[in-house]
């Protein structure tokens, strides 16, 4: 009996040690998970956007990356004033829009209604105040500069 006992116990011993091997829809690990979203997109991106009543609004736009998650909005008016108006703040990241429930948003302070949408690597498109695409022929992206 006491060898019985002895082998059973090597076994349970050998067995509680053996690192178990991961269940097949194991989950991606926390790191993994909580991974900064905004991260791809840290940068500085420029273009001229449309405006009322100028020729265009040159728009530089600066997003820094953890832990602040500030950004920098330069826009000058073009034809109208040499000096840019800047807004600094805070971005906050959200996942999806009117038109893409998979896209990253990035809104430009808390309810600001100020949103552009990733839409490539090096691109960031302005939404409208609802998320939504902008019916425009017009140029309403702006590209990465660094």
């Amino acid at each position: 009996m006491k060898p019985l006992l002895a082998a059973l116990t090597a076994v349970a011993l050998t067995a509680a040690c053996a690192p178990a091997a991961p269940p097949e829809t194991a989950e991606a690990p926390a790191a993994a998970a909580s991974a900064d979203p905004a991260a791809p997109q840290v940068g500085t991106y420029e273009g001229v956007l449309p405006c009322a009543d100028c020729p265009g609004i040159r728009t530089r736009l600066t997003l820094e990356g953890p832990p602040g998650h500030r950004y920098r909005l330069e826009r000058t008016y073009l034809e109208r004033s040499p000096e840019p108006f800047v807004e600094e703040g805070v971005y906050y990241i959200l996942r999806g829009s009117a038109a893409d429930p998979d896209a990253t948003v990035f809104e430009l302070g808390a309810d600001s209604g100020e949103y552009f949408q990733r839409t490539g690597p090096d691109e960031l498109v302005k939404l409208d105040r609802e998320m939504a695409p902008i019916a425009s022929s017009a140029n309403l992206s702006l590209r990465r500069v660094r």
